[in-house]
């Protein structure tokens, strides 16, 4: 009997230091993962889209100076609004609840602009405040949507 008393007591005291232990443990790592600096998932200045080259720039271009437009973009305004009429229902996004998603007219104007001067994604990131990985996945698709809505009007050999 004083057998089964010793081990009851001993595991009545195994349990309340793993208890205790257990809840110290837990305070360590809320601490720790209090103190860790997350990673930013958008750059500060990036998501100001608003003072980049789309909403500054090239839309000035496009209503006070068409020809210096067609220079950068190498299409006449009318010519690229009739092509992003085109070509909108193939790369407009939906938005989601973590960021509103792209405009199709901030992705033709980009791709336009990158096709036009070979400008690389570094550039054009910081002009547009788009991130690198977004330009790299966004001008093939541009240019797929491209060619899929002017096929009619490509000569292959």
């Amino acid at each position: 009997m004083a057998e089964t008393t010793y081990s009851d007591a001993l595991k009545k005291a195994v349990c309340s230091i793993t208890t205790v232990l257990c809840n110290e443990l837990l305070e360590i790592c809320e601490e720790e993962s209090k103190k860790r600096k997350r990673k930013v998932w958008v750059r500060n200045w990036m998501d100001k889209k608003k003072c980049g080259a789309s909403e500054t720039i090239i839309r000035e271009l496009r209503d006070n100076d068409p020809l210096e437009f067609k220079s950068v973009i190498r299409l006449t305004p009318e010519q690229f609004e009739e092509l992003l009429l085109k070509i909108s229902p193939i790369i407009s996004r939906a938005d989601t609840f973590m960021r509103p998603a792209l405009s199709a007219r901030l992705k033709l104007e980009l791709t336009l602009a990158f096709l036009a001067s070979g400008t690389n994604s570094g550039i054009l990131s910081v002009m547009f405040r788009v991130s690198k990985a977004s330009i790299s996945n966004m001008i093939p698709e541009v240019c797929d949507a491209i060619y899929s809505v002017l096929s009619d009007y490509i000569k292959e050999n």
